[in-house]
């Protein structure tokens, strides 16, 4: 079963690096360019991952988190929220990881495999 990895970013340059990363490894990707897009996708695929923006218009990466965790059928898929901005413990919404763009590509990958496991067979 190949495992597959939800891209929340509304940078569509960023969005195809992430997405083009992940499924070289062996990952099926989705991608959504915001929050409300990416919830149809949940609904509709089940992934086993969101990587998601903090900050893209409409709804935020934190709104995302929020209403993922408040619905019955999504709380348990892991979420990685990605911001430049610093993350303030304070304002920690309890998401599995937290990502501070730039990132080192080896730190996305293992976070990948830690919270939606290796992908089944990498395509290198």
């Amino acid at each position: 079963m190949t495992l597959c990895i939800l891209i929340v970013e509304d940078e569509a340059p960023i969005a195809k690096l992430l997405a083009e990363l992940l499924a070289d490894e062996g990952y099926r990707v989705l991608c959504a360019g915001d929050g409300e897009q990416a919830l149809v996708l949940v609904g509709r695929e089940r992934p086993d991952l969101v990587l998601t923006d903090l900050m893209m218009p409409g709804m935020s990466g934190a709104e995302l988190y929020r209403r993922l965790r408040a619905d019955q059928r999504t709380r348990e898929i892991p979420v990685v929220i990605m911001s430049a901005v610093a993350w303030p413990p304070d304002t920690a919404l309890g998401a599995d990881a937290f990502l501070k763009k730039p990132f080192e590509l080896e730190a996305l990958l293992e976070l990948v495999a830690r919270f939606a496991g290796p992908p089944a067979s990498p395509c290198r």
